[in-house]
């Protein structure tokens, strides 16, 4: 909602930097942005029937200034006119309040410039002297008005639902049928008003309009939504009582416009309140060590009251007495919102406990996040495959475990590709495709370097993800060669192991020497950060090429040409597969407490294009040589290679950074320069192309 400084003014008994008021109010009341006189607050829509106006905003100004607001002075109008014989009849609970006044001999007219100007502002059409006025009091009190003319009015008011195929009328002529629940305001012959809407043309103020009834209620806001909703009829005062209003607000709106009207228009002003009744208020039991027990903050006693004070929230034995404006303040816990709101959020300093007892965490997904880390650093990309494979990877498998040679049974050489192993079946498989669950990651990363050996010249690919198998136990005199994987041996016990494994695949052009020692690169590296010493040794078989054994944690090699030549890749490939398992039990990492963050993030996508030969990792080390400040985290979003001729030998990569500062939030300013530091050297250095 927007509101002119210079009405606001009119409220206060200070001139004020709005500027910072529109901060302060940021901080401990709504958004708001002030600019050249304008004043665009965010009004929350518990807050709608108490601070929605220009009385309202004034006095939350006052209470975080530590002001107070101006009281508007309404004289006790007193009128020598006789009573009339008119009754307002409400016949309807959802019209909990329904106030009214009569004024007679009024002199309307058109509106002077400065109601015009107002009304226009605000968002009005400017009718008359009348009708501005009581949009005037709507913007002032935040409480809809509506003036019916009294001489076109048959009888007396009745408040009641609408009788279904009723017709109504509204100001610009358009006519509405009427489903039977609607809210109305009527006389004995007609419909003068959709309650809480919008008045019929039926009893509409002119200006030889000379004696009038003015409204004042509080209808149910449920009721008002659904009637606006059914009917495409949305105004100023059904978006008003569809968040509350206040019947202080309603009866003082009445009051405030019956002297505006006296005061510029004349008439006489009926003593008699239609339907004035004694408001209650709003009492709340409270204890002040709530405060503390909510929230953990020692607030003194004096500083509660004064907020208190400021507030106009009275305490009477041991109990508060709330401001009638207020229909937000209905519980202990509101209130105790309310004092550390206007305590002010940045004075809470934030306290870490260490807690009673320690906290469940996933130690295998915390490890396997870890390891992804470490992989993404040495520039391979992580796969995702399914966890299950058929018949002819299997056959591989097996192939791969007959030509193992076991001196010792008792002694597994690798545990991965182990042959005292058997495959898990799937009862009820999806496809013969999918038949059994995988007991290794390699067949499935072949599969994959198979799919993208069209698109990549180089495929370097990880994928963390679980293997299952039954293990067997195996009498040491059997012969290994005589076991059957898909069959169990003499009564044996059958245990089914299901654990982590970390596959990792390099695929390229070059000599099987140089994949070799990009994998033997790969595997210090993960040995450095998870501060390993691995031993490796060499095993033969007629799958691997070099094959090694590393540590009784997994096994590296080439695989051979003929393997991969069954498998129709043109790529030379090398494979590790790790227990991840036994690598966490064996590495050596420190867990360190990290505070929650108390600003927030600003996150930047930086899409271009670039050679295709270029990795991240030689982008991202580049971006962190030039210490960019408050730079949190780089990470890549997407690659994708356009089929357009003009750019073949060129690919499309889009690149997040987040961006933090521990002690205050950043701003869009302080961003902007670091990403052009970005830019300009991935440019120079680079040359890419944003796009």
């Amino acid at each position: 909602m927007k509101f002119r400084i210079k009405d606001l003014e009119k409220y206060l008994n200070k001139k004020l930097d709005w500027e910072k008021i529109a901060s302060e109010l940021t901080m401990k009341s709504f958004e708001t942005v002030y600019n050249d006189g304008i004043l665009e607050v965010d009004i929350l829509p518990n807050r709608y029937p108490d601070a929605a106006s220009l009385i309202g905003l004034a006095k939350e100004v006052a209470i975080i200034k530590n002001l107070i607001s101006k009281e508007l002075k309404i004289n006790n109008l007193q009128s020598k006119a006789k009573s009339l014989n008119f009754k307002v009849i409400v016949n309807s609970k959802l019209a909990p309040y329904y106030f009214g006044r009569i004024i007679l001999n009024v002199e309307n007219k058109p509106s002077p410039g400065w109601l015009k100007e107002f009304v226009e502002f605000y968002g009005f059409n400017s009718i008359n002297f009348l009708v501005d006025l009581s949009n005037f009091v709507m913007i002032e009190y935040g409480a809809p008005l509506h003036i019916f003319d009294l001489d076109k009015i048959k009888g007396n008011i009745y408040v009641r639902l609408a009788k279904k195929g009723e017709k109504f009328i509204s100001l610009e002529g358009k006519e509405y049928e009427l489903q039977g629940d609607e809210i109305v305001i009527a006389d004995k012959e007609k419909i003068l008003g959709l309650a809480g809407i919008k008045g019929s043309k039926t009893a509409e103020i002119d200006l030889k309009t000379k004696n009038i009834f003015i409204e004042a209620a509080v209808f149910d806001p449920t009721k008002i939504y659904q009637t606006s909703r059914k009917l495409n009829l949305k105004t100023e005062a059904s978006f008003r009582f569809e968040r509350k209003v206040a019947p202080i607000r309603a009866l003082q709106a009445l009051n405030r416009v019956s002297y505006l009207i006296n005061r510029n228009l004349g008439g006489d002003v009926l003593r008699k309140i239609f339907g004035e009744k004694k408001l209650r208020e709003t009492k709340i039991k409270f204890n002040f060590d709530k405060v503390k027990k909510i929230t953990g903050l020692e607030i003194n006693k004096k500083e509660i009251l004064k907020i208190f004070k400021k507030l106009g929230i009275k305490i009477k034995n041991d109990q508060l007495i709330v401001p009638l404006e207020r229909l937000d303040l209905q519980t202990e816990t509101d209130i105790v919102e309310e004092i550390i709101r206007i305590y002010d959020l940045n004075k809470i300093k934030p306290i870490y406990e260490s807690p009673l007892r320690e906290i469940f965490i996933e130690e295998d997904i915390v490890f396997n996040n870890f390891l992804r880390k470490i992989l993404t650093k040495a520039g391979y990309d992580e796969g995702h495959n399914y966890s299950f494979y058929g018949e002819k990877e299997l056959q591989g498998l097996y192939r791969l475990n007959d030509v193992m040679r076991i001196e010792n049974p008792r002694e597994s050489v690798v545990d991965i590709l182990n042959p005292r192993k058997s495959v898990v079946e799937v009862l009820n498989p999806i496809s013969e495709n999918y038949k059994y669950f995988q007991s290794s990651l390699i067949p499935n990363l072949l599969k994959s370097v198979y799919l993208n050996q069209f698109n990549f010249k180089e495929i370097k690919i990880f994928e963390i993800s679980k293997v299952a198998y039954k293990e067997i136990s195996v009498n040491p005199r059997e012969s290994v060669a005589q076991y059957n994987p898909r069959k169990s041996v003499l009564n044996p016990r059958e245990s089914v192991v299901e654990k982590y494994h970390l596959g990792i695949v390099y695929a390229s052009k070059l000599t099987p020497e140089e994949i070799l020692k990009e994998l033997k690169g790969v595997l210090n590296f993960i040995a450095s950060e998870l501060c390993l010493n691995l031993k490796l040794e060499e095993i033969k078989n007629e799958f691997l090429t070099a094959g090694i054994k590393i540590d009784n944690v997994g096994i590296l090699g080439l695989i051979k040409k003929k393997i991969l030549s069954e498998l129709d890749i043109d790529l030379n490939v090398g494979v590790i597969e790790l227990d991840t398992n036994t690598l966490k039990k064996r590495s050596v990492m420190k867990k360190v407490f990290h505070p929650w963050p108390i600003f927030p993030q600003i996150i930047r996508d930086l899409s271009f294009f670039i050679d295709e030969k270029i990795k991240f990792s030689q982008l991202k080390m580049e971006i962190e040589r030039l210490k960019i400040n408050y730079l949190q985290e780089i990470k890549l979003i997407d690659v994708y290679f356009p089929q357009n001729s003009e750019v073949s030998n060129l690919k499309s990569m889009t690149i997040r950074f987040i961006f933090f500062h521990p002690q205050r939030s950043l701003t869009d300013e302080d961003v902007n320069l670091e990403m052009r530091k970005i830019e300009e050297n991935l440019k120079s250095r680079y040359g890419i192309t944003i796009r």
